[in-house]
């Protein structure tokens, strides 16, 4: 059998088709993404929610040791930066920058 040769004659609608498609695909693959984003942060935060009472009666009112630290570091650091995932994945461009939020983490960075 011989390979099926190309001779660069599609169409305009099999090359629309194809673009279409593929459009299509990304749409859905970036709506999946966000979509599992979401359900990772509500389950971090209802995480969050349920054992508030835990933390306080185990971390907070006890005199704090280095485990507790590296607890809490662990625990809100996580919490915050979520925050800011959420803020580049759901607010538009324009938003973003018209508040500063660039600026502040490139400086931040430094």
């Amino acid at each position: 059998m011989s390979a099926p040769s190309y001779s660069g004659t599609n169409t305009h609608l099999e090359i629309e088709s194809l673009t279409m498609d593929t459009n299509v695909s990304d749409t859905r693959d970036i709506h999946l993404e966000s979509y599992l984003l979401v359900f990772a942060l509500v389950f971090l935060y209802y995480d969050h929610f349920i054992t508030i009472d835990r933390e306080i009666k185990v971390v907070w009112a006890r005199p704090k040791n280095r485990s507790a630290h590296l607890f809490l570091a662990n625990r809100y650091f996580l919490f915050s930066v979520n925050i800011v995932v959420v803020l580049f994945e759901f607010m538009p461009f324009k938003f973003l920058k018209r508040f500063g939020v660039f600026s502040t983490i490139s400086r931040f960075l430094k």
